[in-house]
Protein backbone atom coordinates (compact mmCIF):
# COMPACT_ATOMS: atom_id res chain seq x y z
CA UNK A 1 0.00 0.00 0.00
CA UNK A 2 1.21 3.77 -0.70
CA UNK A 3 -0.24 7.06 0.10
CA UNK A 4 -0.15 10.09 -1.75
CA UNK A 5 1.98 13.14 -1.18
CA UNK A 6 0.43 15.42 2.15
CA UNK A 7 -2.75 13.77 2.00
CA UNK A 8 -4.07 12.33 5.29
CA UNK A 9 -3.47 8.63 3.70
CA UNK A 10 -0.94 7.36 4.66
CA UNK A 11 -1.17 3.51 6.07
CA UNK A 12 0.97 4.80 9.42
CA UNK A 13 -1.71 6.83 10.14
CA UNK A 14 -4.37 5.10 10.55
CA UNK A 15 -2.55 1.52 11.62
CA UNK A 16 -0.76 4.40 14.38
CA UNK A 17 -3.18 5.74 16.20
CA UNK A 18 -1.79 5.65 19.96
CA UNK A 19 -2.46 2.25 21.93
CA UNK A 20 -1.20 4.63 24.83
CA UNK A 21 -4.36 6.65 26.25
CA UNK A 22 -3.51 10.23 24.75
CA UNK A 23 -5.05 13.65 26.19
CA UNK A 24 -8.52 14.24 23.85
CA UNK A 25 -11.17 16.74 23.51
CA UNK A 26 -14.47 14.84 22.88
CA UNK A 27 -12.66 12.04 21.86
CA UNK A 28 -10.54 14.11 19.41
CA UNK A 29 -6.55 13.17 20.05
CA UNK A 30 -4.83 16.32 21.56
CA UNK A 31 -2.25 16.10 18.55
CA UNK A 32 -5.08 15.81 15.72
CA UNK A 33 -6.44 19.23 17.67
CA UNK A 34 -3.25 21.06 16.96
CA UNK A 35 -2.49 20.09 14.26
CA UNK A 36 -5.98 21.02 12.46
CA UNK A 37 -6.10 24.14 14.20
CA UNK A 38 -2.86 25.14 12.65
CA UNK A 39 -3.65 23.70 9.04
CA UNK A 40 -7.04 26.17 9.48
CA UNK A 41 -4.47 29.00 9.77
CA UNK A 42 -1.99 27.98 6.92
CA UNK A 43 -5.00 27.38 5.14
CA UNK A 44 -6.88 30.69 5.52
CA UNK A 45 -3.39 32.78 5.12
CA UNK A 46 -2.94 30.74 2.32
CA UNK A 47 -5.73 31.27 0.45
CA UNK A 48 -5.74 34.96 1.17
CA UNK A 49 -2.02 36.00 0.36
CA UNK A 50 -2.28 33.63 -2.78
CA UNK A 51 -5.15 34.94 -4.38
CA UNK A 52 -3.79 38.85 -3.48
CA UNK A 53 -0.53 37.46 -6.01
CA UNK A 54 -2.61 36.25 -8.71
CA UNK A 55 -4.50 39.38 -8.40
CA UNK A 56 -1.75 41.89 -8.60
CA UNK A 57 -0.45 40.05 -11.47
CA UNK A 58 -3.55 39.33 -13.71
CA UNK A 59 -4.14 43.27 -13.43
CA UNK A 60 -0.61 44.98 -13.45
CA UNK A 61 0.20 44.25 -17.46
CA UNK A 62 3.95 45.05 -16.47
CA UNK A 63 3.75 41.80 -14.24
CA UNK A 64 1.95 39.49 -16.88
CA UNK A 65 4.47 40.67 -19.43
CA UNK A 66 7.82 38.67 -17.24
CA UNK A 67 7.69 35.35 -17.63
CA UNK A 68 8.95 35.25 -14.01
CA UNK A 69 6.06 37.11 -13.04
CA UNK A 70 3.52 34.92 -15.51
CA UNK A 71 4.87 31.71 -13.59
CA UNK A 72 4.54 32.44 -10.57
CA UNK A 73 0.88 33.26 -11.26
CA UNK A 74 0.30 29.46 -11.96
CA UNK A 75 2.59 28.41 -8.48
CA UNK A 76 0.29 31.12 -6.65
CA UNK A 77 -2.80 28.76 -8.65
CA UNK A 78 -1.41 25.44 -6.81
CA UNK A 79 -0.96 26.77 -3.64
CA UNK A 80 -4.13 28.25 -3.27
CA UNK A 81 -5.54 24.85 -4.39
CA UNK A 82 -3.19 23.19 -1.86
CA UNK A 83 -4.00 25.57 1.12
CA UNK A 84 -7.40 25.40 0.23
CA UNK A 85 -7.21 21.72 0.66
CA UNK A 86 -5.33 21.92 3.62
CA UNK A 87 -8.98 23.27 5.55
CA UNK A 88 -10.49 19.80 4.15
CA UNK A 89 -7.57 17.81 5.64
CA UNK A 90 -7.88 19.92 9.02
CA UNK A 91 -11.64 18.53 9.27
CA UNK A 92 -10.79 15.16 8.66
CA UNK A 93 -8.06 15.45 11.56
CA UNK A 94 -11.30 16.47 13.87
CA UNK A 95 -12.91 13.51 12.77
CA UNK A 96 -10.56 11.33 14.41
CA UNK A 97 -8.99 11.14 10.83
CA UNK A 98 -11.38 9.25 9.33
CA UNK A 99 -12.80 10.76 5.88
CA UNK A 100 -16.44 10.81 5.12
CA UNK A 101 -17.07 9.34 1.72
CA UNK A 102 -15.51 7.33 -0.85
CA UNK A 103 -15.43 10.68 -3.51
CA UNK A 104 -13.94 12.60 -0.72
CA UNK A 105 -10.81 9.93 -0.31
CA UNK A 106 -10.24 9.85 -4.24
CA UNK A 107 -10.81 13.54 -4.94
CA UNK A 108 -8.27 15.10 -1.92
CA UNK A 109 -5.48 12.42 -2.69
CA UNK A 110 -5.44 13.57 -6.29
CA UNK A 111 -6.04 17.41 -5.94
CA UNK A 112 -3.08 17.49 -3.29
CA UNK A 113 -0.65 15.36 -5.28
CA UNK A 114 -1.81 17.29 -8.54
CA UNK A 115 -1.02 20.41 -7.15
CA UNK A 116 2.41 19.91 -5.63
CA UNK A 117 3.71 18.19 -8.80
CA UNK A 118 2.67 21.15 -10.81
CA UNK A 119 4.44 23.37 -7.89
CA UNK A 120 7.49 21.53 -7.80
CA UNK A 121 7.92 21.62 -12.19
CA UNK A 122 6.68 24.97 -12.49
CA UNK A 123 9.82 25.31 -10.02
CA UNK A 124 12.08 23.58 -12.36
CA UNK A 125 10.81 25.84 -15.12
CA UNK A 126 11.56 28.91 -13.46
CA UNK A 127 15.05 27.41 -12.61
CA UNK A 128 15.24 27.24 -16.78
CA UNK A 129 13.78 30.76 -17.21
CA UNK A 130 15.79 32.27 -15.14
CA UNK A 131 19.38 30.30 -16.38
CA UNK A 132 18.12 31.57 -20.13
CA UNK A 133 17.56 35.03 -18.91
CA UNK A 134 21.45 35.90 -18.14
CA UNK A 135 23.43 32.71 -19.45
CA UNK A 136 21.70 32.93 -23.21
CA UNK A 137 19.95 36.36 -23.23
CA UNK A 138 19.28 36.36 -27.27
CA UNK A 139 18.05 32.77 -27.68
CA UNK A 140 15.65 33.80 -24.13
CA UNK A 141 14.31 37.10 -26.54
CA UNK A 142 13.31 34.76 -29.09
CA UNK A 143 12.13 31.76 -27.52
CA UNK A 144 10.94 32.40 -24.15
CA UNK A 145 7.94 34.57 -24.76
CA UNK A 146 4.79 34.74 -23.06
CA UNK A 147 2.85 31.64 -25.54
CA UNK A 148 5.94 29.50 -25.22
CA UNK A 149 5.55 30.03 -21.12
CA UNK A 150 1.63 29.28 -21.58
CA UNK A 151 2.30 25.91 -23.46
CA UNK A 152 4.72 24.78 -21.00
CA UNK A 153 2.26 25.65 -18.06
CA UNK A 154 -0.24 23.86 -19.93
CA UNK A 155 2.09 21.15 -20.34
CA UNK A 156 3.02 20.99 -16.54
CA UNK A 157 -0.90 20.75 -15.39
CA UNK A 158 -0.96 17.77 -17.88
CA UNK A 159 1.77 15.77 -16.41
CA UNK A 160 1.02 16.58 -13.01
CA UNK A 161 -2.42 14.89 -13.42
CA UNK A 162 -1.17 12.12 -15.39
CA UNK A 163 1.43 11.49 -12.37
CA UNK A 164 -1.65 11.59 -9.94
CA UNK A 165 -4.62 10.29 -12.33
CA UNK A 166 -3.96 6.10 -10.97
CA UNK A 167 -4.73 7.13 -7.42
CA UNK A 168 -8.25 7.62 -9.08
CA UNK A 169 -7.95 4.00 -9.35
CA UNK A 170 -5.75 2.74 -6.21
CA UNK A 171 -7.39 4.80 -3.20
CA UNK A 172 -10.39 2.87 -1.42
CA UNK A 173 -12.45 3.58 1.79
CA UNK A 174 -12.36 0.90 4.74
CA UNK A 175 -15.43 0.34 6.35
CA UNK A 176 -14.16 2.38 9.51
CA UNK A 177 -13.40 5.35 7.34
CA UNK A 178 -9.79 4.91 6.60
CA UNK A 179 -8.17 6.27 3.00
CA UNK A 180 -6.07 3.32 1.94
CA UNK A 181 -3.68 3.09 -1.38
CA UNK A 182 -4.30 -0.36 -2.59
CA UNK A 183 -1.14 -1.03 -4.85
CA UNK A 184 1.07 -4.09 -4.62
CA UNK A 185 4.23 -3.61 -2.34
CA UNK A 186 6.96 -3.03 -5.63
CA UNK A 187 4.34 -0.99 -7.65
CA UNK A 188 3.95 1.35 -4.02
CA UNK A 189 7.60 1.69 -3.51
CA UNK A 190 7.95 2.44 -7.30
CA UNK A 191 5.28 5.13 -7.28
CA UNK A 192 6.51 6.97 -3.91
CA UNK A 193 10.43 6.97 -5.63
CA UNK A 194 8.85 7.99 -8.22
CA UNK A 195 7.23 11.25 -6.33
CA UNK A 196 10.34 11.93 -4.45
CA UNK A 197 12.44 12.43 -7.74
CA UNK A 198 9.78 14.62 -9.75
CA UNK A 199 8.04 16.50 -6.41
CA UNK A 200 11.51 17.14 -4.27
CA UNK A 201 14.90 16.58 -5.85
CA UNK A 202 14.25 17.41 -9.46
CA UNK A 203 13.34 21.30 -8.21
CA UNK A 204 16.24 21.16 -5.58
CA UNK A 205 18.81 19.88 -8.15
CA UNK A 206 17.53 22.43 -11.11
CA UNK A 207 17.65 25.66 -8.24
CA UNK A 208 21.45 24.24 -7.84
CA UNK A 209 22.58 23.79 -11.49
CA UNK A 210 20.65 27.20 -12.60
CA UNK A 211 22.39 29.17 -9.35
CA UNK A 212 25.78 27.49 -10.49
CA UNK A 213 25.08 28.71 -14.26
CA UNK A 214 24.05 32.29 -13.01
CA UNK A 215 27.18 32.40 -11.23
CA UNK A 216 29.20 31.45 -13.62
CA UNK A 217 27.98 33.77 -16.50
CA UNK A 218 28.52 36.99 -13.76
CA UNK A 219 31.44 35.74 -13.13
CA UNK A 220 32.91 35.99 -16.80
CA UNK A 221 30.89 39.07 -17.36
CA UNK A 222 32.27 41.16 -14.24
CA UNK A 223 35.58 40.24 -16.17
CA UNK A 224 34.82 41.93 -19.39
CA UNK A 225 36.11 45.43 -20.03
CA UNK A 226 33.74 48.16 -19.42
CA UNK A 227 32.75 48.97 -23.19
CA UNK A 228 32.33 45.08 -23.43
CA UNK A 229 29.73 45.05 -20.16
CA UNK A 230 26.03 44.35 -21.00
CA UNK A 231 23.05 46.81 -20.43
CA UNK A 232 23.50 46.84 -16.04
CA UNK A 233 19.83 47.93 -15.66
CA UNK A 234 18.72 45.21 -17.46
CA UNK A 235 21.00 42.59 -15.92
CA UNK A 236 20.30 44.20 -12.89
CA UNK A 237 16.48 43.17 -13.08
CA UNK A 238 17.28 39.96 -14.32
CA UNK A 239 19.69 39.37 -10.95
CA UNK A 240 16.94 40.49 -8.77
CA UNK A 241 14.15 38.33 -10.25
CA UNK A 242 16.78 35.09 -9.96
CA UNK A 243 17.15 35.82 -6.40
CA UNK A 244 13.25 35.65 -5.91
CA UNK A 245 13.05 32.26 -7.85
CA UNK A 246 16.14 31.18 -5.88
CA UNK A 247 14.45 31.85 -2.64
CA UNK A 248 11.12 30.14 -3.11
CA UNK A 249 13.34 27.00 -4.34
CA UNK A 250 14.92 26.94 -1.26
CA UNK A 251 11.62 27.77 1.22
CA UNK A 252 10.20 24.94 -0.79
CA UNK A 253 12.85 22.55 -0.22
CA UNK A 254 13.03 23.65 3.94
CA UNK A 255 9.14 22.60 3.94
CA UNK A 256 9.59 19.46 1.95
CA UNK A 257 12.38 17.84 3.25
CA UNK A 258 11.60 16.52 6.03
CA UNK A 259 8.61 15.36 4.78
CA UNK A 260 10.11 13.30 1.94
CA UNK A 261 13.19 11.82 4.02
CA UNK A 262 11.05 10.35 6.17
CA UNK A 263 8.58 8.89 3.09
CA UNK A 264 11.98 7.14 2.04
CA UNK A 265 13.09 6.28 5.15
CA UNK A 266 9.25 4.62 5.52
CA UNK A 267 9.85 2.07 2.85
CA UNK A 268 12.36 0.61 4.92
CA UNK A 269 10.80 1.08 8.30
CA UNK A 270 7.56 -0.18 7.04
CA UNK A 271 7.87 -4.19 7.80
CA UNK A 272 8.91 -3.23 11.55
CA UNK A 273 5.21 -1.67 11.83
CA UNK A 274 3.00 -4.58 13.00
CA UNK A 275 6.44 -5.67 15.43
CA UNK A 276 7.28 -2.31 16.84
CA UNK A 277 4.01 -0.32 18.39
CA UNK A 278 6.28 2.27 19.77
CA UNK A 279 8.16 2.68 16.16
CA UNK A 280 4.94 2.98 14.70
CA UNK A 281 3.61 5.84 16.87
CA UNK A 282 7.06 7.73 16.36
CA UNK A 283 6.60 7.22 12.89
CA UNK A 284 3.08 8.80 12.86
CA UNK A 285 3.70 11.42 15.00
CA UNK A 286 6.62 12.70 12.85
CA UNK A 287 4.70 12.60 9.82
CA UNK A 288 1.33 14.40 10.65
CA UNK A 289 4.53 17.22 11.62
CA UNK A 290 6.21 16.98 8.88
CA UNK A 291 2.90 17.12 6.46
CA UNK A 292 2.08 19.98 8.50
CA UNK A 293 5.49 21.75 7.70
CA UNK A 294 4.88 20.76 4.08
CA UNK A 295 1.33 22.40 3.93
CA UNK A 296 2.72 25.74 4.58
CA UNK A 297 5.10 25.69 1.57
CA UNK A 298 1.36 27.19 0.17
CA UNK A 299 1.55 30.19 2.56
CA UNK A 300 5.60 31.87 2.19
CA UNK A 301 5.49 32.71 -1.81
CA UNK A 302 3.19 35.62 -1.42
CA UNK A 303 5.77 37.20 1.22
CA UNK A 304 8.74 36.05 -0.87
CA UNK A 305 7.70 38.72 -3.68
CA UNK A 306 6.84 41.27 -1.37
CA UNK A 307 9.80 41.30 0.22
CA UNK A 308 12.68 40.73 -2.64
CA UNK A 309 10.60 42.12 -5.66
CA UNK A 310 10.52 45.39 -6.07
CA UNK A 311 8.61 45.45 -9.04
CA UNK A 312 5.75 43.16 -7.25
CA UNK A 313 5.83 45.91 -4.36
CA UNK A 314 4.90 48.80 -6.99
CA UNK A 315 2.03 46.94 -8.72
CA UNK A 316 0.90 46.02 -5.39
CA UNK A 317 1.12 49.50 -4.48
CA UNK A 318 -0.39 50.87 -7.44
CA UNK A 319 -3.37 48.69 -7.23
CA UNK A 320 -4.29 49.48 -3.84
CA UNK A 321 -4.12 53.10 -4.42
CA UNK A 322 -7.45 54.79 -5.50
CA UNK A 323 -5.89 57.13 -7.87
CA UNK A 324 -4.76 54.41 -10.35
CA UNK A 325 -8.59 53.30 -10.77
CA UNK A 326 -9.17 53.76 -14.48
CA UNK A 327 -5.36 54.10 -15.17
CA UNK A 328 -1.96 51.72 -15.44
CA UNK A 329 1.64 52.16 -14.62
CA UNK A 330 3.75 53.28 -17.92
CA UNK A 331 6.04 50.58 -18.03
CA UNK A 332 9.79 51.41 -18.98
CA UNK A 333 9.09 49.97 -22.42
CA UNK A 334 6.34 52.87 -22.89
CA UNK A 335 8.41 55.94 -22.08
CA UNK A 336 11.08 54.53 -24.40
CA UNK A 337 8.85 54.54 -27.33
CA UNK A 338 7.47 57.75 -26.54
CA UNK A 339 11.20 59.28 -26.22
CA UNK A 340 11.95 58.27 -29.29
CA UNK A 341 8.56 59.69 -30.82
CA UNK A 342 9.65 62.69 -29.46
CA UNK A 343 13.03 62.80 -30.67
CA UNK A 344 11.89 61.66 -34.28
CA UNK A 345 9.25 64.95 -34.27
CA UNK A 346 12.03 67.39 -33.06
CA UNK A 347 14.58 66.03 -35.46
CA UNK A 348 11.43 66.47 -38.15
CA UNK A 349 11.42 69.61 -37.17
CA UNK A 350 15.24 70.88 -37.66
CA UNK A 351 15.19 69.35 -40.86
CA UNK A 352 12.53 71.14 -42.25
CA UNK A 353 13.96 74.49 -41.12
CA UNK A 354 16.87 73.84 -42.56
CA UNK A 355 16.29 72.35 -45.92
CA UNK A 356 12.56 73.85 -46.95
CA UNK A 357 13.46 76.77 -44.73
CA UNK A 358 10.99 78.55 -42.51
CA UNK A 359 7.59 80.02 -44.23
CA UNK A 360 7.22 83.69 -43.46
CA UNK A 361 9.99 83.94 -40.66
CA UNK A 362 8.76 80.60 -38.51
CA UNK A 363 7.90 77.37 -38.56
CA UNK A 364 4.45 75.99 -37.16
CA UNK A 365 3.53 72.32 -37.05
CA UNK A 366 0.09 70.88 -36.72
CA UNK A 367 -0.41 67.31 -35.94
CA UNK A 368 -2.18 67.11 -39.47
CA UNK A 369 1.63 67.75 -40.70
CA UNK A 370 2.79 64.80 -38.90
CA UNK A 371 3.73 61.64 -41.18
CA UNK A 372 0.56 59.40 -40.18
CA UNK A 373 3.25 56.03 -38.20
CA UNK A 374 3.68 59.35 -35.40
CA UNK A 375 -0.07 60.71 -35.56
CA UNK A 376 -1.52 57.31 -35.42
CA UNK A 377 0.21 57.08 -31.73
CA UNK A 378 -1.63 59.84 -30.37
CA UNK A 379 0.89 61.82 -28.59
CA UNK A 380 0.27 65.31 -27.44
CA UNK A 381 2.17 65.91 -24.78
CA UNK A 382 5.24 66.51 -27.14
CA UNK A 383 3.43 69.76 -28.73
CA UNK A 384 5.24 72.22 -26.54
CA UNK A 385 8.58 70.68 -27.05
CA UNK A 386 7.62 70.67 -30.50
CA UNK A 387 7.38 74.49 -30.11
CA UNK A 388 10.65 75.09 -28.16
CA UNK A 389 12.72 73.17 -30.08
CA UNK A 390 11.73 75.16 -33.30
CA UNK A 391 11.52 78.80 -31.86
CA UNK A 392 15.04 77.19 -30.69
CA UNK A 393 15.97 76.41 -34.26
CA UNK A 394 14.78 80.02 -35.66
CA UNK A 395 17.09 81.88 -33.40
Amino acid sequence: MITTPLTFSNESFSSALPTKPQVTVNSIPLSFLIHAIILFIVSGSGVIANSAVFTVILRSSKLRSMNTFMLFCNLAVADFLLAASASVTAIILLNRGLFFSLFMCKALSVLQTTTITVSALTLVIISIDRSLAIAKPFFFEHWCVAKVILAAISVIWILAFAYAAPLLYYAILTPNGNCFMLMGPHSATTYQIVGTIIQFLLPLFAGIISYNVINRVLGKLNALPGYLQPDLNRLSKAKHRAKTAFIVIIVYVITGVGFYTLSIAELGLRPYYNKDPALTAIIFNLSLAFRTIAYSSSLWNPFIYAASSKSFRQSMNFIRSPASVGTAPKSSSSVSRESQCAFKLMRRDYLASQMLGPPNGSITTTSSDRPDEVADNNINIFKPQDSIFTSFVRK
